[in-house]
């Protein structure tokens, strides 16, 4: 057909010769269809059988290129047809007009010296197009297989050699070799050989099996899938096995989690005592777990049905209406209702049940059921009844102790007014005996014993009595314009004569920032600092004692001082200072026996420190000497202040006498 001139070469422009025409006749007369395509594959000569295969004249595709003429999934055999020297046959599928697609059978030959091709085309036979539509449905399947999200596999029945897989098991295993082998390593370790046990049993019985496991990745992470392999057979023959694994990795995975969960909630259903129950709104019966029936006084040993009338006799009668009117609530209102009852136990008493529930509804939203859990309280409100009973209890011990600390105080404050008018009387005539000049030597020495300890027991009857006063509330402050130099100046004046008597120095530091008036209680400032400096004065058996007034903070509601009473006695140790603050309390008892005191005089102090709206405390280490001290926020007091108490006296004396030492001018501190 090669030689045929009228398909080696085109025509030409003129008219045909005689031999042309004669063979394009022959050509024509032939059966089947023939046609030439250019380098590009489109038709430059169709003989005149196309009529007889396609339905109309074959001269409609000249010009077009013949894949045009094909079915899109056979377009490819004209890309992929043989090179010079060589045919290749195939059955394609070709427009037939009205009848569709025509099978047919495609020769494709090329033509020697050129880029052309020969085509020959023929109706195909039956034979022919059984095998046409064999390889298309293979074809179709194969391209519904790789859509597939499951890996698929065949392999063969004698070598387990794998023959195909599809786009999912490559994208997930990657390349892999095709023995068994090399797919049963990709098995867990613990699930290998569970797998390779079920496979082997399904190729003994010739049957399909399914099984679960773990297989990996490409890039080795293991994922649970389920295996499916079924045998494929040829007439009786088993040709082969085909196997699917489908990712169940999330389905397992929560499976186990709510197995977890369920297993948790068993725990703490048991760990709680919790009992269950269910019940049937429409038959109104009750399903109780043995837990609950056994609560409700039913055997516990195996679950019970009761319907609801019988469950509220074993009610105790006066919560019955409770206990209903909140299940019926839950159910109008599609909330969780949580009520406790008590029903009678064998011993005669009652036992506190809580019922927790919720009501179930079915897809339109009626209630159909309610089902929750039950839980004994009865040890809880054992408790909470114990716990009021204790609470009152302990209340009217309370108020017990107020009244009797109200007595004590109202006790105390009387007698130390009823002791105070005699002991000024005792202390006056002592003195005025041991003054009187009539006394011998002896007679007036204990005149003057009797005059001090007199005093002394008075300052312990007006600590007593200053103490009574700020625990019954009865403190009230009177606030005024004072001269704070004057006042620390007539403090040390006071404590002079015992310091003096020790040989102790005293000394005043004021910053010259402190404000000179300021407006406070002057009395009860005056006590403070005196507390503070017979204490220093007392403790400290040589060296000095130092007041120190400086300047804090300035603000809105006034200045703030911080005034300090240091001195370099014998300390305390940090363990025992919080004890100093107690009524009654001092460091411990041998100062009490070597120094004396009621222990009143810091606790009197913080407690008027905290009254005016301040605070108090202490620095001190064990033979060191301690630093008592307390900041108020005092407002300043008006230049023109009409009377100003402890106005300004005579300066300090200097320096070179035992006893005070003049004010101390420091340069202001930095206001924070």
């Amino acid at each position: 057909m090669s030689a045929d001139p009228a398909l080696a070469q085109p025509a030409s422009p003129g008219a045909p010769g005689p031999e042309t025409e004669a063979l394009r006749q022959i050509v024509d007369a032939a059966a089947g269809l023939i046609l030439r395509l250019d380098g590009e594959g489109r038709v430059t000569f169709a003989s005149a059988g196309g009529l007889s295969i396609l339905g109309t004249a074959a001269a409609a595709l000249l010009g077009q290129p013949l894949r045009d003429a094909l079915h899109p999934e056979d377009a490819g055999v004209l890309a992929d047809a043989a090179g010079a020297g060589r045919s290749d046959t195939t059955v394609v599928r070709m427009r037939g007009g009205e009848a569709g697609w025509v099978a047919t059978v495609l020769v494709v030959r090329a033509i020697s010296g050129t880029t052309d091709r020969v085509v020959t085309i023929r109706a195909a036979s039956e034979p022919e197009q059984t095998y046409a539509n064999l390889r298309t449905s293979r074809d179709h399947y194969r391209a519904l297989v790789d859509t597939l999200p499951q890996l698929v596999w065949m392999e063969r029945a004698d070598t387990g050699e794998t023959i195909y897989v599809n786009q999912a098991f490559e994208a997930y295993c990657g390349p892999i070799p095709t023995t068994r082998a090399a797919r049963t390593d990709r098995f867990h370790p613990d699930d290998a050989d569970r797998i390779a046990g079920a496979y082997a049993k399904a190729r003994v019985q010739g049957r399909s099996s399914e099984i679960q496991g773990r297989v990996a990745d490409r890039a080795g992470r293991f994922r649970w899938h389920q295996f499916v392999v079924r045998p494929l057979h040829m007439g009786s023959d088993l040709i082969g096995w085909l196997g699917s694994a489908l990712d169940i990795d999330e389905i397992v995975n929560a499976r186990e989690a709510l197995v977890e969960k369920g297993e948790l909630l068993r725990l703490a259903q048991e760990a709680a005592g919790a009992g269950l129950f269910d019940l049937d709104l429409a038959s109104r019966d009750l399903i109780l777990s043995p837990e609950s029936a056994r609560r409700l006084g039913f055997s516990g040993d195996r679950p019970a049905v009761v319907n609801v009338a019988e469950w509220m006799r074993r009610v105790v009668p006066a919560d019955r209406a409770a206990t209903l009117r909140a299940v019926r609530t839950a159910e109008a209102e599609r909330r969780t209702f949580d009520v406790a009852f008590r029903v009678p136990d064998a011993g005669g008493g009652c036992r506190w049940i809580q019922a927790i529930g919720r009501p179930q509804r079915d897809r339109d939203g009626v209630a159909v059921r309610i089902v929750g859990l039950t839980l004994d309280i009865t040890a809880r409100k054992d408790g909470e009844r114990a716990l009021i009973e204790a609470k009152a209890a302990a209340e009217a011990a309370r108020a017990e102790a107020e009244r009797a600390d109200a007595a004590k105080t109202e006790f105390l404050s009387a007698m130390s007014h009823e002791i105070r008018t005699p002991l000024n009387a005792v202390i006056g005539f002592a003195g005025l005996l041991a003054e009187s000049g009539r006394l011998d030597g002896d007679l007036r020495r204990y005149a003057e014993l009797a005059a001090t300890a007199g005093a002394n027991l008075r300052t312990v009857v007006d600590d007593i009595l200053d103490f009574s006063s700020v625990e019954a509330g009865a403190i009230n402050l009177d606030p005024e314009p004072v001269a704070l130099r004057p006042l620390v100046d007539a403090c040390l004046g006071i404590v002079e004569a015992p310091a003096r008597a020790k040989g102790l120095d005293l000394v005043a530091q004021i910053d010259a920032a402190v404000p000179d008036r300021v407006v406070c209680d002057a009395g009860r400032l005056r006590q403070i600092l005196l507390n503070l400096l017979n204490n220093a004065v007392k403790f400290t058996p040589q060296g000095r004692v130092t007041v120190d007034l400086c300047l804090d903070q300035a603000g809105p509601r006034g200045d703030t001082i911080r005034f300090s009473v240091t001195d370099t006695g014998i300390g305390i140790a940090p363990e025992r200072q919080e004890r100093l603050f107690r009524r009654f309390s001092q460091a411990d008892s041998s100062i009490r026996r070597e120094y004396g005191g009621t222990g009143l005089g810091l606790a009197i102090s913080r407690r008027l420190v905290e009254l005016m709206g301040g605070a108090m405390g202490l620095v001190s280490a064990a033979g060191r000497g301690s630093t008592f001290w307390f900041a108020l926020t005092l407002p300043r007091a008006p230049a023109a202040a009409a009377a100003v108490r402890y106005a300004a006296q005579p300066g300090l004396r200097g320096p070179g006498t035992v006893g005070r030492r003049r004010d101390l001018r420091r340069p202001p501190r930095p206001r924070p």
